[in-house]
């Protein structure tokens, strides 16, 4: 996937939901480099980490990925959408 279309396809994904459901959430930042990044997953095996060394996220203030290494640190939360596909 080229990077333009990678940027894209996250910001769209974001803007997708209502502004209410984001309200009071802490922001999620994925920090890597794209010149050491390639998305290792498929529709068949979506559990995968991606590749390179200098891959690190942080899910609502607290380092979840550093160096494209799971810390053990478990702060998202799951957000789930009913029939009507509004936010539970």
């Amino acid at each position: 996937m080229r990077r333009r279309d990678f940027i894209r396809e996250i910001v769209c994904s974001a803007a997708a939901w209502p502004l209410a459901a984001r309200a009071g959430f802490h922001a999620d930042i994925v920090v890597f480099d794209p010149d050491d990044f390639a998305d290792r997953a498929t529709y068949s095996n979506l559990r995968q980490y991606p590749s390179g060394a200098r891959t690190s996220v942080i899910v609502n203030g607290a380092l979840v990925v550093e160096n494209a290494s799971h810390t053990g640190a478990l702060s998202g939360r799951l957000i789930l959408r009913d029939r009507t596909g509004m936010v539970q």
